[in-house]
């Protein structure tokens, strides 16, 4: 094996394995009731038209 692919392999997995711990974070201090509370009012059509570049 040689030494790019052991270094690109290693490269690989610390992406990885940092994507998970940031997400990990993200969910983990997201005050859920106060995010639901803020799409519940909402009003539907800024919704939409915030998603919409995404379709």
């Amino acid at each position: 094996m040689s030494r790019k692919k052991l270094h690109t392999r290693w490269q690989l997995l610390l992406q990885i394995v940092f994507t998970i711990g940031v997400l990990f974070w993200l969910l983990h201090n997201t005050n859920w009731p106060s995010l639901s509370q803020r799409f519940a009012e909402m009003r539907p059509w800024w919704f939409v038209a915030a998603m919409a570049p995404m379709l």
